[in-house]
């Protein structure tokens, strides 16, 4: 009986084994795996490429543009003083990973919306998911200041 009792549990623990290794778990083997969903695995942003060959160089995730350093234009289509809101309908912004759309969009202060007009061009910030700066885009294509 013990026989078959260490036979069960060896085939138990190969079994065990293979869906640890399946699934990107790191405890069975010299600490070599890592994975899973707790970390060590590929990163959903990863998931649509397919892991590299033998040999073949790691690529790096692509970045991301931090939001505030990123210059957005537009045209202004429905401004909101009240609501201290403004829907511009803006350009793909590849940094961020934006296709065009039109977005309400909050701004910082109230004050920032004063001399705007709809169907203006536009050059806009956004930090802190606001408008942090917006400014007329003129024809020569620089913005004015505000």
């Amino acid at each position: 009986m013990s026989k078959r009792f260490a036979v069960i549990l060896l085939a138990g623990l190969l079994v065990a084994g293979a869906a640890q290794a399946q699934y990107g778990g790191g405890g069975m083997g010299g600490g070599m795996g890592g994975g899973g969903h707790r970390g060590g695995g590929r990163h959903r942003q990863d998931q649509d490429q397919p892991p590299p060959a033998p040999g073949e160089p790691v690529r790096a995730p692509m970045r991301q543009t931090a939001l505030g350093k990123v210059q957005i234009d537009g045209t202004i289509v429905a401004i909101d003083p009240a609501g201290g809101r403004v829907t511009i309908s803006y350009d793909e912004v590849e940094a961020l990973n934006w296709p065009a759309g039109t977005t309400p969009f909050q701004v910082e202060k109230t004050s920032l919306l004063e001399g705007l007009s709809v169907g203006e061009k536009v050059r806009f910030h956004i930090e802190s998911q606001q408008i942090s700066t917006i400014a007329p885009i003129d024809p020569s294509g620089s913005p004015g200041t505000r």
